[in-house]
């Protein structure tokens, strides 16, 4: 039988973190963060086998892109006063 495991971890810029960085190192991928001005390339990171953008049926298929869905997210929050992802 497997066992279903789950971790999750806020990431904020007050600690210094970067939601950009983190999505990129989590899919060992290479991102480009609009707001460093800065590119976070973790494609040669190795034991990543498979990484993928899950929506919903009713979601704009643009959101399948990471950095969209990442640069979106950010919008709202920092729109509502609260720039941390989770």
């Amino acid at each position: 039988m497997a066992i279903y495991h789950l971790h999750v971890k806020v990431i904020g810029r007050k600690s210094g973190s970067s939601a950009v960085a983190s999505a990129a190192y989590r899919s060992a991928s290479r991102l480009r963060d609009d707001r460093l001005d800065r590119d976070h390339d973790f494609s040669n990171k190795s034991g990543v086998v498979h990484s993928e953008v899950m929506l919903p049926e009713n979601a704009p298929e643009q959101m399948a892109r990471p950095r969209t869905a990442l640069e979106r997210c950010r919008g709202v929050r920092e729109e509502e006063g609260r720039p941390t992802f989770s």
